[in-house]
């Protein structure tokens, strides 16, 4: 229990020394300059701390909220998004030695510009049937990565299409857990599910899937998105318009602070699929030596791609 408490001080503390509020008005400046009509989120965390008890009580005070922080920045900038679908995650409280606990919850969230060239006629949120399984043998018990996938339904001047975000499960190395299939599956429950062949989609999510490197396990999720039939042929927005430039996203140090950046993975992605007309470009934010004092934004890059006004039509 005391290596648990341990690890619970030293992950809140180092959250609260990576600055959240100067990382967050970077994003929100990134927002501004590319003026993105929807955005997927992963990984907005809401962490609310306490005071630890006997039994413990809920956590109920606000200590990071990255969604509300981030809606707040926009505001003051004068461009107002709206979160539009929001799927919670993982949802865990422990104790520290400090006497807190700490309650960190997951968030997968679409956030939508308020502007009337944009409609929002539908929104949805579902888990995944099949999660990780993540034993706690500190606390007894076992935790249920829990993840799945939100969309709208959107319309921009008449064009029709569905905007979808998700957070796959990761593959660590040497995870003990089936991480790899577990992800597979996610996929193929996406493509089937939250990606209708019947009318066009856009998928902007953090896949965990490497499509720079082949030999990587993760490889075979973005091959079924890419090549895996009707329902799961995909077409990479980056790779469409950089066929050469790796493009890497992932990943920065956990504390944000390397000095030089460790980007060498391609796993957030842009796919489209249907009657869209084209993806006009494809852009990478917060990769740049200038994006980094004091810390990263995040420990992934932001990855933006346009598309002509005609979709669905």
């Amino acid at each position: 229990m005391a290596a648990l408490e341990q690890a619970v001080d030293a992950a809140y503390a180092q959250v609260v020394a990576s600055q959240p509020t100067t990382r967050v008005e970077k994003l929100a400046d990134e927002i501004v300059a590319h003026a993105p009509l929807l955005v997927g989120l992963q990984e907005a965390f809401l962490i609310r701390i306490g005071k630890s008890t006997s039994p413990p009580t809920p956590a109920t005070q606000v200590g990071v909220d990255y969604l509300g922080m981030l809606l707040e920045e926009l505001q003051n900038r004068g461009h107002p998004y709206v979160a539009v679908a929001t799927l919670p995650g993982i949802d865990a409280q422990a104790p520290g030695k400090t006497g807190q606990d700490v309650r960190v919850t997951d968030q997968t969230v679409i956030i939508a510009a308020q502007t009337p060239a944009l409609t929002i006629t539908h929104q949805h949120v579902e888990n995944f049937l099949i999660n990780l399984p993540v034993p706690v043998p500190a606390l007894g018990t076992t935790l249920t990565d829990l993840k799945g996938w939100a969309s709208v339904d959107a319309k921009i001047d008449g064009g029709a299409f569905r905007f979808v975000t998700t957070h796959l499960e990761n593959l660590v190395p040497g995870q003990q857990f089936g991480g790899a299939a577990i992800q597979l599956a996610q996929a193929e429950e996406l493509v089937e599910v939250a990606a209708p062949p019947d009318r066009a989609v856009i998928m902007a999510a953090d896949f965990n899937a490497n499509a720079s490197k082949a030999s990587d396990p993760s490889n075979l999720t973005y091959k079924l998105l890419v090549q895996g039939g009707t329902n799961g042929t995909f077409t990479d927005a980056w790779k469409q318009l950089h066929p050469t430039d790796p493009g890497f996203t992932c990943c920065q140090a956990a504390d944000l602070g390397n000095r030089r950046s460790l980007l060498s993975q391609r796993i957030d992605l842009v796919l489209y699929r249907g009657p869209i007309q084209a993806v006009k470009a494809s852009l990478l934010a917060g990769n740049l030596p200038t994006d980094l004092p004091p810390f990263w934004a995040s420990d992934h890059t932001a990855l933006e791609a346009t598309f002509a006004a005609e979709i669905g039509h």
